[in-house]
């Protein structure tokens, strides 16, 4: 192993070598027993993991934040565009709003009732009658031992 490829396994598996590929293990550690420019990458690496390991995040005030946003909220006005101002004005003069439609309750209520009246269309069913003999020959077949034969094969 060289000097490159154990960096490189340094930097792609950590200094955990549990980590590391089984095969990696023993020639990375007998590496690091020989070379002491190895060993002391290794030792920086474990350093640098365990910093990783230990450090938290630091929260913020976010007091001031949704200060801000409850502020943009409440300055925002209504109807901040034309389009906006239309709607909004067709929606006061009459009793139905444009949200209804879209409206995620009243937009499923909507499409179920159309599918159940497209689909809610009975159909007369023609039945095509079964040939008589295939019915009698199939009962016949289904039931052999209820019927006495005669001699001529009739069925009593």
């Amino acid at each position: 192993m060289t000097l490159d490829e154990f960096r490189k396994n340094v930097d792609i598996y950590s200094a955990d070598l549990s980590r590391w590929p089984q095969a990696l293990v023993k020639p990375a550690v007998a590496f690091m027993k020989d070379n002491a420019e190895a060993s002391a990458l290794f030792e920086k690496q474990l350093i640098a993991d365990a910093q990783l390991r230990a450090h938290t995040p630091r929260i913020g005030d976010i007091s001031a934040l949704e200060a801000r946003i409850m502020q943009g909220i409440a300055e925002q006005s209504p109807a901040s565009s034309p389009v906006q101002a239309a709607v909004a004005a067709a929606a006061t003069k009459s009793f139905w709003k444009p949200s209804w439609v879209f409206a995620p309750s009243g937009g499923l209520m909507v499409v179920a009732l159309i599918g159940y009246l497209a689909g809610f269309n009975p159909q007369p069913k023609h039945y095509v009658p079964l040939d008589p003999s295939y019915v009698a020959e199939e009962q016949v077949l289904a039931s052999a031992d209820t019927y006495t034969y005669g001699a001529n094969g009739e069925i009593y």
